[in-house]
């Protein structure tokens, strides 16, 4: 049969199923967001900033908030959607779902080995191996500002770890990771191996889950990092979001926030006077923005603090 005619035919089905719903959100290549994460990106890049990030307000660590990369480069953390009431398969425009920043998705695949330290009896050092020949130690680099940072360097940085949790995950989907990986119970010297900073366990013991402020909170409603609304009901609708067109771009979409059915308030940018530090906040001013689809990667892991 015409496959047009099976085009026609889902085309129709997702037509009757969204009679009830807003369409389809769209990603920047024009493809139906069924799932999966996704970096926030203005609808165009140069001096509106890059994509989403987390980060501190003034000189407090915690809570988390929801900020911009000031670069365009960064394309910061994606995002997940879920929640949403409809039973539609893909992301619905205009309709109140929850937004969680996936820190793990953030997670860049590269071949790191862990090998003793020549100098030190306990003492490990950090490799990149880019092949199975050819090893490169990491360093620390420290720039003009003095801020240090690790670096593929000919000096090793020689580091022990120091175990910060009793938690093992066991998650095992890792399909790029070496066979042995599979087999051992634990983490093997001289053996290419992903390493991933566990945001989590840094970040004040928090979800990740969009939420406005407390009304109690100071000068603006910024939008900050809370709990999971299923394990947080309490006043759960401050943690529900909607996905619109944009009025002023063809291609682009606003976030709103909508405490009640008939009113919602655009999530803007608000930039910090003293340090230009760029934060979601609810804003008379909308925040355009895209959808780019990230690839992420899930890691056996335990969490260990190297010091």
């Amino acid at each position: 049969m015409n496959p047009m005619f099976y085009f026609l035919l889902a085309l129709t089905a997702i037509l009757a199923t969204t009679a009830n719903a807003g369409g389809p959100v769209l990603d920047i290549e024009g493809n139906i967001i069924f799932g999966g994460s996704y970096y926030v990106i203005p609808v165009f890049f140069g001096a509106d900033g890059g994509g989403l990030t987390l980060s501190p307000l003034g000189n407090k660590q915690c809570p988390l908030y929801i900020g911009q990369e000031p670069s365009e480069a960064n394309m910061g953390i994606p995002v997940r959607f879920s929640n949403w009431k409809s039973r539609v398969g893909f992301v619905p425009e205009s309709e109140n779902l929850n937004i969680p920043m996936d820190v793990k998705a953030t997670i860049c695949v590269h071949f790191f080995q862990i090998k003793k330290d020549g100098d030190s009896s306990n003492g490990y050092n950090i490799v990149f191996c880019p092949n199975d020949k050819d090893c490169i130690d990491v360093g620390i680099f420290v720039d003009k500002d003095g801020v240090r940072r690790l670096a593929l360097s000919s000096t090793p940085f020689p580091v022990m770890f120091l175990n910060s949790t009793d938690e093992t995950e066991t998650s095992l989907s890792n399909t790029t990771a070496p066979h042995n990986f599979y087999r051992l119970g634990f983490v093997p010297e001289s053996e290419s191996l992903s390493i991933e900073m566990d945001t989590k366990a840094t970040i004040c013991g928090q979800s990740t889950y969009w939420w406005v402020a407390a009304p109690d909170m100071p000068k603006m409603l910024f939008v900050t990092a809370g709990p999971n609304p299923k394990e947080h009901v309490e006043d759960s609708r401050r943690s529900f979001f909607q996905i619109k067109k944009a009025e002023d771009f063809r291609i682009g979409y606003k976030i709103v926030f909508c405490p009640q059915d008939n009113y919602c308030m655009d999530v803007g940018i608000h930039e910090d006077d003293n340090h230009g530090i760029r934060r979601l906040a609810l804003s008379s001013e909308p925040f355009s923005v895209r959808f780019v689809k990230a690839y992420g990667t899930e890691i056996s892991y335990k969490t260990m603090s190297i010091i």
